[in-house]
């Protein structure tokens, strides 16, 4: 008999996982020099805290029926980061008026999202169903097809490195022609399944904005430069002084995310534009694909017209120099999701 490959992650595993999660993150955070000894686990595992966690449990308190593993996912980082992005907001208001005045420093933040989370977790499991989760095929994420795009993913990485330092663009350029020959291979071979078209839609997308992001280890570009340099100063003093005259300042997807995640991570600003924030963007192309999925009916018609659009050079170039314009295309792609479809109502 076949073994099974396919990871449930029901209620009480997604309550262990919180659990497990934020037990990590404080022992990551108290010993400090854990982080030097294993590589980015201090990063990856603030990331689904402030990313995922949070969602996950929101949208199993709410009790939507499941529309499906795609979407669950895509909902549950839309509300993360508005959890937050809100958080920091309330941190930030109304600390200062019981007395402290650096509502936006790593102790404080600690605390709060601790208590926040343990309430969420609470309400998730009185009222959440017992179905709600996500099932994961490993075997699906991992076969042969998939691993050719995961090896794509790091030729794109591979050659931001070889660029920066070597000055050498040929596996860039290989990265960008094998590419463009994707449409084909889907539409002519059965390499991919129909299933898993959004894992290969997000692989190309997070391919094209890394292989620009990465380049050079300083932030370069328009407006991201004001943005970075208002949340190194929310960081620097631990507080979001929100009379500052500008739009940028009353973004909260800059002033709040970025130094929020920074702090909790330990990653540097920088890369935080650099890494995060195309990871999350290229969450987008996916939940088009969706979209164009409930209206045409037609998976492939919907590959291509996603593809269309990442191809499109202003995704991978001028996208990355307008972080919160990043996030907030997220959650227009997830109204425009919401909007149309037919799996989605809520329970009586």
């Amino acid at each position: 008999m076949k073994e099974s490959t396919t990871f449930n992650i029901t209620k009480r595993n997604i309550l262990i996982l919180t659990i497990i999660t934020q037990l990590s993150l404080l022992c990551l955070i108290k010993f400090n020099y854990i982080e030097n000894s294993i590589f980015f686990i201090r990063e990856i595992i603030s990331f689904i805290y402030l990313f995922f966690l949070p969602g996950i449990l929101l949208h199993g308190i709410i009790k939507v029926n499941k529309p499906g593993t795609c979407e669950t996912i895509l909902y549950s980082v839309g509300l993360s980061i508005f959890i937050s992005m809100f958080t920091g907001f309330f941190a930030n208001t109304f600390y200062p008026k019981i007395g402290i005045t650096n509502p936006l420093s790593l102790n404080i933040l600690i605390v709060t999202f601790i208590l926040e989370i343990v309430v969420l977790s609470t309400i998730y499991y009185f009222y959440a169903d017992e179905e709600s989760g996500i099932i994961l095929d490993l075997l699906d994420i991992f076969k042969k097809g998939n691993l050719f795009l995961y090896l794509l993913l790091l030729l794109a990485i591979s050659g931001t490195y070889i660029q920066n330092y070597y000055q050498i663009n040929t596996l860039l350029l290989c990265t960008i022609f094998i590419i463009s020959m994707l449409p084909i291979l889907v539409s002519c071979t059965k390499i991919f399944k129909q299933t898993h078209y959004p894992l290969v839609i997000f692989l190309i997308s997070l391919s094209l904005l890394y292989h620009n992001s990465l380049i050079s280890n300083h932030i370069w570009g328009w407006d991201v430069n004001k943005e970075f340099f208002l949340a190194n100063e929310i960081i620097d003093n631990n507080f979001w002084d929100s009379t500052i005259s500008s739009n940028i300042n009353g973004m909260l997807s800059i002033v709040m995310i970025i130094p929020i995640f920074s702090k909790m991570s330990g990653m540097d600003a920088v890369w935080v534009f650099k890494i995060v924030y195309p990871f999350i963007f290229a969450l987008v192309p996916v939940g088009l694909y969706k979209v164009y999925c409930n209206q045409l009916n037609d998976t492939n018609a919907s590959f291509i017209s996603v593809f269309f659009f990442t191809s499109v050079f202003t995704f991978f170039t001028e996208m990355l120099h307008l972080a919160r314009q990043q996030i907030a295309e997220l959650y227009i792609v997830l109204i425009l999701l919401l909007i149309t479809s037919k799996a989605i109502h809520q329970k009586s």
